[in-house]
């Protein structure tokens, strides 16, 4: 390091003048230490050099935080779910026979939870299919027959060779509806 360099920066130091040294090379094998000691109130009416706008970044992550919070406690916030209360029939029973134990009829709601009874059970398939109009399309149900009834349930079995009378192993939803609906086979509303 140069010596007229730290011979200036001494004189500053002890005239208590700005230091702002200008090193035109360094080496960065040299190295300098300076010790000042300062006059007793040199700092006092120093400004403040801290903005608006690094104050407002300090802030800004609690806002984000208490923002966070509030939004969790409005939207986020889960209630416990309701457990949904189940009816299962009584023993021996499936839905269809509890349906008309209870009201002395059997209607499309009973029939329909037995369908699903026994698709769930592995005797028959039920398949959505779409037939296309010319304004649409209409939705409807195949229902599939996947093997024989081999259960204790005389009612089960008698549904299930009505649903397939005619030998065959597939029937629509308009079909079965159109034949409970006919007059001989269940007379529209009960069976």
């Amino acid at each position: 390091m140069n010596i007229k360099l730290f011979l200036k920066i001494a004189f500053a130091a002890m005239l208590c003048l700005t230091i702002a040294p200008a090193v035109a090379q360094s080496n960065a094998d040299y190295s300098l230490t300076v010790r000042l000691e300062l006059p007793e109130g040199y700092f006092v009416g120093a400004e403040n050099h801290q903005d608006v706008m690094l104050q407002l970044t300090r802030l800004l992550p609690f806002l984000f935080l208490f923002f966070t919070y509030m939004m969790w406690l409005k939207y986020g916030k889960q209630e416990r779910p309701v457990e949904p209360v189940e009816y299962f029939p009584p023993k021996d029973y499936n839905s269809a026979e509890t349906g008309f134990l209870y009201k002395g009829y059997v209607d499309t709601q009973d029939v329909t939870s037995l369908l699903i009874y026994l698709a769930g059970k592995g005797y028959i398939k039920i398949t959505e299919t779409e037939e296309k109009l010319m304004f649409g399309t209409v939705t409807g149900y195949t229902i599939t027959k996947r093997r024989e009834y081999d259960g204790k349930n005389p009612n089960k079995r008698l549904f299930l060779e009505g649903l397939f009378q005619c030998k065959t192993k597939t029937v629509s939803m308009q079909d079965m509806v159109a034949k409970m609906k006919s007059p001989g086979g269940g007379g529209g509303r009960s069976w």
